[in-house]
């Protein structure tokens, strides 16, 4: 009722917990390795005042997700 949340899921192997944080690490700007979360995290910010967020469990699978609110 106040936005719309976009999420991708996958039922793959997911990721331990050491990936995961270094996924978040570089969509924060702290390793330099790539820029698409990054990029996407930042923008999705700056125009609706939240990030990506990565969730992921091994053998569960992974999920990514942003939230639009309503303006």
């Amino acid at each position: 009722e106040n936005g719309t949340e976009v999420r991708v899921t996958d039922n793959g192997m997911g990721m331990d917990p050491a990936v995961l944080e270094k996924l978040r690490s570089v969509r924060f700007g702290e390793e330099r390795r790539g820029i698409g979360l990054a990029n996407t995290d930042r923008r999705l910010r700056h125009m609706y005042g939240t990030g990506l967020m990565l969730e992921s469990s091994p053998g569960l699978g992974t999920a990514v997700s942003f939230f639009i609110p309503v303006n």
